[in-house]
């Protein structure tokens, strides 16, 4: 009879993939899953995924969205004292 022993080691856990930094990652990340999964091509998933690194790059070095919110919170302007209250703030 053959014995079977049992396996030591194995193989190892693919390591988990790296929490999204900011919203903008996140749906980075699910876009691209999402064209990978309807059959675009590879090309033009890593096309999409460079030209969409930059646009993400431009943006952070210009300080536009934040971490925790919304990319339009940042971009709120507030008007002059003398304007009336309800519009105070003008969303660009």
């Amino acid at each position: 009879m053959i014995e079977h022993k049992p396996r030591t080691g194995g193989r190892k856990k693919p390591p988990a993939p790296a929490e999204p930094l900011d919203p903008l990652e996140a749906a980075i990340a699910q876009y691209l899953g999402w064209i990978a999964a309807h059959n675009f091509s590879e090309d033009t998933v890593n096309t999409r995924r460079a030209y969409l690194g930059y646009f993400h790059d431009w943006r952070r070095e210009r300080g536009l969205g934040s971490a925790t919110g919304s990319p339009r919170r940042s971009m709120t302007m507030t008007a002059p004292a003398a304007a009336s209250p309800t519009s105070s703030e003008v969303r660009v």
